[in-house]
C-alpha cells in the first residue's frame, strides 16, 4: 500500500507540473536517451544542545518554523500537530523555474529518531535524511544527508549548486539556528 501511495504522489507531481507549465512536455522532449541524471550527495553532523526528545521534533515541518524564520509550507495531506509517514506538503522551490516543491515524509521513526523526506520538483528529486542520537545529558548529534538527482541537464547543475551552497558551512548554520532556538526557549 505505501509504495502505491508514493507512486500516486509522484504522478500528482508530474500532473501538477504539467498543468502549471505548458512547456513541461517540451522539456520532456528535450531529454534524450543520452541524458543521464546526476546525483549529488553531501552529509554532515551537527551538535545540538538539547536532549534528543527535544531536538528531534524540530525536524518536522511545523516545528522547523521555530528555528528557521523563512521556512513556510502548505499542508496537503497531514495533521500539522502530529505528522506521520507519507504525509504530503508543499513549499516554494529554491528557484522559481522549478515550480512548487512537493514533499513526502518517507520515514518518521520517533523511537529511533530518524526522519526522511522525499522532495519532487520539475528539475530534481531529493532525499533528505536526518538521524539524531543522544550523546550527553543535554546534547544530541544530528546527522543530515541531502541527496539530489537531476531530472534534466538544468536539474543536474541546480543539484550541484544547491547542495554545495547548503553545505558551504557544513550545516553549521543549522547548528547555530537550532541551538539559538533551544537557548531562547530555555530547553
Amino acid at each position: 500500500m505505501k509504495p502505491l501511495l508514493l507512486l500516486i504522489v509522484c504522478h500528482f507531481v508530474l500532473i501538477s507540473s504539467k498543468s502549471q507549465n505548458h512547456d513541461t512536455m517540451k522539456s520532456m522532449d528535450s531529454i534524450t536517451k543520452d541524458f543521464r541524471g546526476e546525483r549529488t550527495t553531501r552529509s554532515a553532523s551537527i551538535t545540538l544542545k538539547g536532549a534528543v526528545e527535544e531536538v528531534f521534533p524540530l525536524f518536522t515541518p511545523e516545528l522547523e518554523k521555530r528555528w528557521t524564520p523563512n521556512w513556510n509550507y502548505i499542508p496537503v495531506y497531514m495533521n500539522i500537530q502530529s505528522p506521520k509517514e507519507y504525509d504530503v506538503f508543499l513549499t516554494h522551490a529554491h528557484v522559481q523555474i522549478e515550480g512548487p516543491a512537493t514533499w513526502v515524509i518517507a520515514k518518521l521513526d520517533t523511537s529511533r529518531h530518524i526522519a526522511e523526506y522525499m522532495v519532487f520538483t520539475k528539475l530534481r528529486v531529493g532525499i533528505i535524511n536526518i538521524s539524531c542520537e543522544q550523546t550527553g545529558p543535554k546534547q544530541t548529534k544530528a546527522s543530515i544527508t541531502y541527496s539530489f538527482t537531476g531530472l534534466t541537464p538544468e536539474g543536474n547543475d541546480l543539484c550541484k549548486r544547491m547542495v554545495n551552497k547548503m553545505y558551504a558551512k557544513n550545516m553549521q548554520d543549522w547548528e547555530e539556528d537550532i541551538n539559538n532556538y533551544l537557548r531562547s526557549a530555555g530547553k
